[in-house]
């Protein structure tokens, strides 16, 4: 909140890009979780085809406990990744949310199979750094992109508020 002493443009100024920093933080947020939910979703479908290759009979396959919380897991990564998906579609243009969608999808399938399924012994440092840093480099591109056509039109700068709003009232 603005705690200045300033005039009321001053006031105005601030709330804009007050408004604009929570809008550009809540798309890479947004981002970041459905990245990691797709990390989830790809290591639970490993985790998944492992269970039943390594099952001797579809009765073994069907009193195993993990395959139905894979099932479940799978099921519910899919859900919150089309409901996250819909929503940052309905907030921002598809220039932004898709890009960012998949860098994170990338830092998630990367830091899930490496952590759950010690995949990082496939990779070499350099190789991990490249793709980390190519990520890294498409998020800040849009990010930079985003701020650019943000000055060009300030005019526009409720419009992604208000459409937050009809989200929510929907």
């Amino acid at each position: 909140m603005y705690q200045g002493h300033g005039s009321s443009e001053e006031r105005e100024i601030y709330q804009k890009y007050s408004l604009k920093f929570h809008i550009r933080l809540f798309l890479i947020l947004q981002s970041i979780v459905c990245g990691m939910f797709i990390g989830v979703l790809s290591c639970n479908t490993k985790l998944m085809i492992e269970t039943v290759k390594n099952s001797k009979s579809a009765s073994e396959l069907f009193l195993n406990p993990f395959f139905y919380l894979f099932w479940g897991l799978i099921c519910t990564a899919l859900f919150t990744n089309v409901y996250n998906l819909n929503v940052s579609m309905r907030m921002y243009s598809q220039l932004y949310v898709l890009p960012i969608y998949e860098s994170c999808g990338i830092f998630g399938n990367l830091i899930s199979g490496g952590v759950i399924m010690d995949e990082f012994t496939y990779y070499r440092r350099e190789q991990l750094a490249k793709i980390f840093f190519g990520c890294l480099i498409s998020i800040l591109g849009i990010l930079m992109k985003l701020s650019v056509l943000e000055a060009k039109s300030p005019e526009k700068a409720g419009d992604q508020f208000d459409k937050m709003q009809g989200v929510e009232d929907s």
